[in-house]
């Protein structure tokens, strides 16, 4: 099959996959499909998108827990057709010049990464290696240099110094930390001239190849006719860094580990009915009012600034809640956006807007440009700028390179005279434009971001044991566990202690009952709470503690952690005698 072949199988693809879908009717999908086949079709990228898309059908093929979307991806229609996204582009005002055009390729390839359960990724990278072949694709490497820390170490060995005492100077040796300002290594350098003299060639250098965790290239042929490799723990791995991979032009599969999703699939797990699907209309009231109770659980708004920001915005829609997880960025924050946000939408201040025509670009945010696709937008209705112009001026804004930075400048200011907009206004709103890149966040970031809280605050909202149960297998922080079994104990249901004889591993419900596991008894491992769950279901219940310590050896479950038990009330069904 040659490439122009590939072309008209991805654009097949991308037909009959947006007509299952049900929105291939529609004008401004079929119309935003031609505008996409025209830049794929000119920068010869349709191998990736095809790609990408077998891989995705692989992970759903192996029942792999996939997440809907990440990034700028969100915004095209053939990735939605290809079902590398699962969201509809068309609600959310995104831009695909954000994600792909012409001059960018060019530059920058496209960058597509895909979500999956955390303890999943590990299965997938090896689905696509065994599928794909081991000489054809393989994982990409890290570099590990020598910080002053590493090098302090090493040079102490080498020269037969002290290590004990370098090792006790460095631990106390913050990682930020500049060595040269530290009085200890200062006094130990003057006692060891070898390390002080070599120290700072040796800061920098490789000491050690690592794997990145999810980015994978594929190719055509056998890998060694493109790249070098090298040994890493049995495995083959790529010896450029993936910053390296794409300056080469290797189009790379970010495979990354979310753990929301992990507590998503084991609740649905748990729901076990085949007709509760996540929904993709994010537009559920009683959803938002979950939120703004309490965001625990919610991706992106369960911690400390998103619990601020849902406290001071109260997301209602879908829309507030895109801005209010942009907003939580320390940059948004540091400007007093998230407060002004506020203000304007409970009608504290008004928003201003200094041409009308702002009103429609803008009135989904409160007049202010939180998103980078604000920032385009504005400069394609009033400058009258291309998608690919305004792609341009983002990244001009952005990074401030002189020559560009001016010459965007330039043509914005020219495109507001041609369309009418005032001099003065027009000055004004480039510096509001250029303040904002200080700050703006990629809107399809934030809405990916927002539909995996959205969807975890549905299930929350009408599942909200399932959920929680779902949350204490997954989640290690303390204070977020009693959290969450407080949220047990105030619905109706009973939460029961540990038992030894009717806990799991993990917690679990039994009709109106929900037995706490034994992975949330301290000092329980895997292996003694197996022992105890094997011992148990081989011979009976355990009806006595002495039973229990004659069937359970102490090196499967220890005095420790029998005392833990004790102490979480596991023994309390049975009659607890002392231990002989």
């Amino acid at each position: 099959m040659n490439v122009q072949d590939n072309f008209a199988f991805m654009k097949d693809l991308a037909i009959q996959g947006l007509q299952h879908k049900g929105v291939y009717d529609d004008e401004w999908y079929q119309n935003q499909l031609e505008e996409e086949l025209k830049v794929i079709e000119k920068t010869k990228l349709e191998d990736f998108f095809l790609q990408t898309a077998y891989i995705c059908a692989l992970i759903d093929d192996a029942g792999i827990f996939r997440g809907p979307a990440r990034g700028s991806c969100l915004a095209s229609v053939i990735c939605y057709g290809l079902n590398i996204t699962k969201i509809p582009p068309k609600e959310h005002d995104l831009s695909f010049a954000r994600f792909l055009n012409e001059t960018r390729a060019m530059t920058s390839l496209p960058d597509i990464d895909t979500d999956v359960s955390s303890d999943m990724r590990d299965e997938v990278i090896s689905l696509i290696i065994d599928e794909f072949g081991q000489e054809y694709c393989a994982q990409v490497s890290t570099r590990i240099p020598y910080s002053p820390k590493m090098a302090l170490k090493a040079l102490t060995r080498m020269s037969g110094g002290n290590f004990d005492e370098i090792n006790k100077i460095t631990l106390q040796l913050a990682d930020d930390e500049d060595y040269k300002d530290n009085e200890a290594v200062q006094a130990f350098l003057q006692r060891n001239p070898f390390v002080r003299d070599n120290l700072e060639d040796m800061i920098g250098l490789l000491k050690a190849y690592g794997k990145h965790p999810g980015a994978v290239i594929i190719f055509d042929k056998p890998l060694w006719n493109y790249t070098s490799v090298i040994k890493l723990k049995g495995n083959t791995i790529i010896a450029n860094t993936g910053v390296e991979c794409e300056s080469q032009g290797f189009l790379k599969n970010d495979t990354l580990s979310v753990k929301v999703l992990d507590i998503q699939r084991d609740c649905l797990k748990i729901i076990d009915d085949p007709n509760v699907k996540l929904p993709y209309d994010f537009d559920d009231p009683k959803v938002f009012e979950t939120i703004c109770k309490d965001p625990l659980g919610i991706f992106q708004l369960e911690k400390g600034a998103g619990r601020q920001a849902v406290s001071l915005i109260q997301p209602s829609n879908f829309n507030e809640m895109v801005a209010t997880i942009s907003l939580i960025r320390p940059g948004a924050r540091n400007n007093g956006m998230d407060q002004q946000y506020a203000d304007y939408k409970f009608g504290r201040k008004k928003p201003v807007y200094l041409d009308e025509r702002l009103k429609t670009i803008l009135g989904k945010t409160q007049g202010l440009m939180i998103f980078q696709e604000d920032i385009m937008a504005v400069a394609r209705e009033l400058a009258g700028m291309s998608d690919l112009e305004t792609d341009h001026l983002r990244r001009a804004i952005s990074k401030k390179k002189k020559q560009e930075f001016d010459k965007s400048k330039k043509d914005f200011l020219s495109g507001c005279k041609k369309n009418n907009v005032d001099e003065k206004v027009a000055n004004e709103l480039w510096s509001n434009m250029e303040k904002s890149s200080d700050y703006s966040f990629n809107r399809s970031h934030a809405v990916g971001y927002a539909a995996l809280g959205y969807q975890s605050a549905w299930l929350k909202t009408y599942y909200p044991l399932e959920f929680a149960v779902a949350m204490l297998i997954h989640v290690d922080e303390s204070e977020k566990r009693v959290e969450i079994l407080q949220m047990i104990k105030d619905s109706e249901a009973q939460l029961c202690n540990p038992n030894v004889n009717k806990s799991r591993l993990h917690t679990y419900i039994d009709d109106n009952n929900i037995y706490m596991g034994f992975d949330l008894v301290d000092s329980m491992s895997v292996k003694s709470s197996e022992a105890i769950i094997e011992e148990r279901t081989a011979n009976g219940d355990f009806t006595s503690f002495d039973d229990f310590c004659a069937r359970v050896p102490p090196r499967k479950c220890n005095k420790r952690i029998k005392e833990n038990l004790v102490w979480a009330g596991a023994f309390d069904d049975i009659p607890v005698t002392d231990e002989e």
